[in-house]
């Protein structure tokens, strides 16, 4: 159950069952006052820099709700930074990732500057939301995973910047941004299932399979690897509330191989596209007219969310609406 890189940093042998490094849980709560930190449950560190000071690699540092101001937030040591109760708010200048190995999890970011992952390998980024005046970068051979995580621009910047680097974004949101994924070869991305609400959704990638599934209104991608363009409908972006209204056409418009068994019934046999996807808190699927296709793909289609024509075929493909719409193109071209 520890991945080989742990085994190797903390000299133990990963064939072994015998020499298995034993991981330790820091705990972090702001609100303690027991005037002692040593990170137990009992006495928790007070902030995320002492616990991640006292980690060693595998760590965990568990953090409690509440919000935490730190000068900087240093990722340099291959440890898992997660919130699992939530309602985890980090201010800061910046964050700086060079690990090797890491996690960070509902986990929301307000950086004055920005998140810079430098030389960092094999980091997950999961369930968490950054806010940054500069936005986030991935430079000099970082590899990043970013799952349902959410991007958010002052309407000026660039949301996420990639320059030579691999970075993969799946069930994300970028959004509020002048330039909301910016990518500068050599790099390799790949965007599924996810919502782009920008003035300019990407620069430097061309279609693609990588870029698939995606609610996105950049013409060259728009009905494309099951691309859609559109209104992401959020219910209330001012506020910070990314969650999608009934009628949004990122609603049950994933990859329909992507898993959606945690979204509430009814589904509608389809994952929803950006940071809910596949969680309790994925919005239900308006479908008036009960023709298996949600009104919010329909009248982004062009077809009548107001009466069961998943029989048509205006097109004259031979493939009817409901099959267009489960295989992500155009009822209206052939």
């Amino acid at each position: 159950g520890v991945d080989n890189i742990i085994e190797y940093l903390r000299d133990t042998l990963p064939e072994d069952d015998t020499s298995t490094p034993v991981l330790a849980t820091i705990y972090v709560d702001g609100s303690s006052a027991t005037g002692i930190e040593d990170g137990s449950v009992a006495n928790p560190y007070l902030t995320i820099a002492a616990a991640a000071a006292a980690a060693s690699a595998g760590d965990e540092v568990r953090v409690e709700p509440g919000t935490y101001a730190e000068t900087y937030v240093f990722w340099s040591k291959p440890i898992r930074l997660v919130a699992p109760s939530g309602g985890v708010s980090i201010t800061s200048y910046m964050l700086w990732a060079t690990a090797h190995w890491g996690d960070i999890e509902q986990i929301t970011f307000s950086l004055s500057w920005r998140a810079q992952f430098w030389g960092a390998k094999n980091l997950r980024v999961r369930s968490s939301r950054i806010a940054a005046v500069e936005g986030t970068h991935a430079l000099s051979g970082s590899g990043v995973d970013f799952d349902h995580t959410i991007f958010l621009g002052d309407g000026s910047n660039t949301g996420l910047s990639v320059v030579n680097s691999t970075v993969a974004l799946e069930h994300t949101i970028v959004a509020g941004c002048a330039i909301g994924v910016s990518v500068t070869a050599p790099s390799t991305v790949s965007i599924a299932n996810s919502i782009l609400d920008n003035d300019d959704d990407l620069d430097g990638l061309v279609a693609s399979p990588g870029i698939r599934f995606n609610l996105i209104s950049d013409a060259e991608f728009a009905w494309v690897n099951g691309n859609h363009p559109g209104i992401a409908s959020f219910v209330d972006a001012p506020r910070g509330d990314y969650h999608l209204q009934p009628a949004s056409a990122g609603i049950d418009c994933a990859d329909p191989a992507a898993p959606f068994d945690l979204e509430p019934a009814p589904a509608g046999g389809r994952a929803n596209r950006g940071a809910y996807g596949n969680t309790a808190d994925a919005a239900v699927a308006t479908d008036g007219d009960n023709d298996g296709m949600p009104d919010g793909w329909e009248t982004l289609a062009g077809t009548n969310p107001g009466v069961n024509d998943a029989a048509g075929n205006p097109d004259g493909d031979g493939a009817n609406n409901l099959a267009e719409y489960q295989q992500g193109t155009d009822p209206l071209v052939p």
